[in-house]
């Protein structure tokens, strides 16, 4: 099959009713797109109809895994599909109609742009959920762009490799890419002109349960944190807060604990990082976002 421009990636498992209700947005989002575009679900080893779903749909394309590789799926499906660059979308996720060209011309435009995102918005309350939000975010430079609803260039997702298979949870996965992208030199940028409707937690709720959810994402971070805080420095600091921490909230003992057999993987990804982006510091970063 010809390459595309864009690739327009549904991340499912067992949503069968999710899709019926968030597909069609997707599809009329490949349709109006000026960029060439095809849509894709890709499916973690779903129980429900949603296969049969998929299969009733002209225009999507299957994407079919043995097992739930959760977010780390995107790893395999980007792989294996060829495009310049890929969105990728939760299966509770409407973008908007017009989305597609918006951040596909920001990102052909600039090649130093790794991701591209918009506003994120709750479908029964409105509130913005991603979009010009956390982590010091400054002007059209951010951080990271939502796992869930972005736009990403396949070039560098796969130089990165992806996810990084060693955190376990469901959030901060896509923090920990958009972070390692900057360590690269590659920026990621919001476009306030780009929407997307998001059904908040109807996904994630059926993956896990909150307590599962909080400790691993928990987990993530500090993994996110000791493996990409390059500057002996940055490290030291963090480190020195957790001690802080963890006397007013004791169950920090625990994440750390838990975390003990991935103090390997985290030595190899710091080495490798270190060597090919050198011992950036958080002021550095931050310095680059504005």
């Amino acid at each position: 099959m010809a390459a595309v421009d864009v690739a327009l990636m549904v991340l499912n498992w067992n949503g069968a009713d999710l899709m019926r209700r968030h597909l069609p947005a997707v599809i009329e989002a490949a349709r109006r797109a000026q960029a060439s575009t095809r849509v894709y679900v890709i499916d973690n080893a779903s129980t429900d109809d949603s296969r049969a779903y998929i299969d009733s749909l002209e225009g999507v394309e299957l994407i079919a895994l043995e097992e739930n590789l959760r977010l780390h799926a995107y790893n395999r499906a980007v792989a294996a599909v060829e495009c310049e660059a890929f969105m990728m979308l939760n299966n509770d996720v409407s973008p908007a109609a017009d989305v597609v060209d918006l951040l596909w011309q920001t990102l052909a435009a600039e090649p130093d742009v790794f991701a591209v995102g918009g506003d994120v918005v709750e479908i029964g309350s409105g509130a913005l959920e991603s979009g010009p939000t956390t982590a010091r975010w400054e002007g059209v430079n951010v951080a990271y762009v939502s796992g869930g609803a972005g736009l990403y260039r396949r070039s560098m997702f796969l130089e990165l490799e992806g996810f990084w298979d060693a955190l376990p949870g469901l959030y901060w996965e896509d923090v920990e890419l958009g972070l390692r992208a900057w360590l690269h030199g590659w920026r990621s940028v919001y476009h306030p002109a780009a929407h997307f409707d998001h059904a908040s937690g109807a996904t994630v709720r059926r993956a896990l349960n909150p307590y599962v959810r909080q400790f691993r994402t928990y987990q993530n971070v500090r993994l996110a944190h000791w493996s990409l805080l390059l500057d002996r420095a940055d490290l030291r600091a963090f480190l020195a807060g957790e001690l802080r921490r963890s006397v007013r909230k004791p169950y920090y003992y625990a994440t750390v604990l838990s975390l003990a057999g991935s103090l390997p993987a985290v030595r190899r990804r710091r080495r490798a990082l270190r060597a090919r982006c050198g011992r950036i510091s958080a002021r550095e970063l931050e310095a680059r976002w504005r």
